[in-house]
Formats: C-alpha cells, structure tokens, sequence
C-alpha cells in the first residue's frame, strides 16, 4: 500500500477556538449552524464498543448522548460520523488552559469535492458559522493529509507557521509578527480576504494536492510574493 491510501481522510479543516467562555452545552447550538448541519446530518455516534447511535437531524442531538468516557472534568471529546463518509472532531476544555485552543476538526476526501458535498462556497460558510458560536478563532488550516512534499520545508518565523496549505487563516496576532502588508503583494492565489480581524488565504479552487507538480509550484510561487523565504 502507498503512503496516498494509507489515510482514511485527505482533508482536514482545522479550526482552534480561544473561547474561555465555552462549555459543553454549547455543542447543540453549534452542530446546528445551517452550513454544518446540512454536512453532517444523519450521523451516527459511537456509544459503547459495536454500538452506534444514529442521529438523523442536528436538533436530535443532545450532549447528555456523548459516552461519560468522552465527557471528564478537563474536556469533552465528540465524535461524529456522517452517512455520507466525513467524519467530525470536537473537544472542549472545561476549563480552557492559557496558551491552548478547543478543537474542531472536520475531515474529507476528494470524493466529497467531486460529488459536490463540498465546495469553496460552503467551507467558507462552515467557517463563519463555526466562528459564530466556537470563536473567537485562534487558527484555521485546511490541509491535506499528508502533505509531505519537501518543495518547501515547513518554517517556523517567531512560531508562526509560514507554510500555506489549501487554505490558512492568519488571525491578528501573527500579522503583527511577519507584517500584514506583506499579504498585499500576494498574486498566486484563489481568494484571500479579510476575516476575524485576520486575513485567510485560499491557495486555491481545487483540492491541493501534495503530490501535482503544478500545486507545488503554485504554492512555492506565493511563498516567493509573500517573502516568507526572506524570513
């Protein structure tokens, strides 16, 4: 088996929130957000060992379903697994540690791309809607798995990762440290916008693909406009 299929998932929206406020009983409200319900529902979750429980609609959820093993004092941990093949992660901190995110992770392949389920237009509004009840943001990567192309070693510039995936947010913070104006010179790239105070990068249209020369060499391109190589 090559190292391509030894993933379940090629895609990865990860999503990180600094909300010291949010707690467990937050998740109905979020899982239904319209954009997020509409890819999830109907979904199983795994209660005990050969056990689903099958979710059809977002308002059928409810946090007391979650297994007592998912649920400690430090965290809560969901798993769901749509019928249409993702597969979403979240995990809450109860309380939330300093330096530290809760997680949202929802995961994909191109299949999901081709079939339409997910497009550009609807991570955008995934990630609106998830920044409404999860924010605010600290991160927010949509990578492929792996991406292990060495056309660019992953670079660290006072901890801010320089690398761009398929889409990347840099919030306030990191601007502050390798400068916004940089941003302004960037060309080779789908879509890049102002969002939560930051500023997101859509490398591009298509899923990226570390192992298409032209992806490559598309995302080396736009490391060069951002000067990251300078860094």
């Amino acid at each position: 088996m090559t190292e391509q299929y030894r993933y379940k998932y090629e895609y990865k929206l990860g999503i990180g929130s600094t909300n010291k406020s949010l707690i467990p009983e937050d998740l109905p409200a979020l899982l239904a957000q319209p954009a997020l319900a509409r890819l999830i529902f109907p979904a199983t979750l795994a209660v005990a060992p050969r056990k689903q429980l099958e979710i059809p609609f977002a308002q059928d959820f409810q946090v007391s379903m979650i297994p007592k093993a998912m649920r400690t004092k430090d965290n809560t941990t969901l798993f769901l697994h749509p019928k249409n093949g993702m597969e979403l992660f979240i995990r809450i901190e109860t309380p939330l540690p300093d330096n530290w995110e809760h997680s949202f992770t929802l995961s994909f392949n191109r299949e999901h791309v081709e079939r339409r389920i997910v497009s550009i237009d609807v991570l955008k509004q995934v990630m609106d809607q998830v920044a409404e009840r999860f924010g605010p943001i600290g991160s927010l990567e949509l990578f492929s798995v792996p991406d292990d192309s060495q056309d660019i070693p992953h670079k660290f510039y006072q901890e801010v990762h320089l690398r761009l995936p398929w889409i990347k947010y840099y919030p306030p913070q990191e601007l502050e440290k390798i400068g916004r104006e940089r941003f302004e010179r960037l060309r080779t790239c789908y879509e890049k916008y102002e969002w939560q105070g930051g500023i997101v990068i859509i490398l591009q249209e298509e899923p990226f693909d570390w192992q298409n020369p032209e992806h490559l060499a598309r995302r080396e391109q736009a490391h060069k406009e951002l000067g990251f190589d300078l860094l």
